[in-house]
């Protein structure tokens, strides 16, 4: 991955830099099989791994897409 770097901003956005950013966003979809494993306490890599079943892709693996060359 390409190192961070600190924003210049500009003052049609008021000197913060956000111009041009995208967010790096992790959203899953509260499946019934999700929805059991909360209710019954499971374990947080158990909630993962029926999370990514479902479709989820983790912020580390949306960067990298976004940050790979072409």
């Amino acid at each position: 991955m390409r190192q961070a770097v600190r924003a210049r901003g500009c003052e049609a956005y008021g000197m913060t830099g956000y111009r041009g950013r995208l967010p790096v966003l992790e959203v899953s979809v509260l499946t019934p099989e999700v929805s059991e494993l909360i209710q019954c306490g499971a374990p947080v890599r158990q909630l993962a791994d029926a999370a990514r079943a479902a479709g989820m892709r983790s912020m580390r693996d949306v960067a990298a897409e976004w940050d790979a060359p072409g």
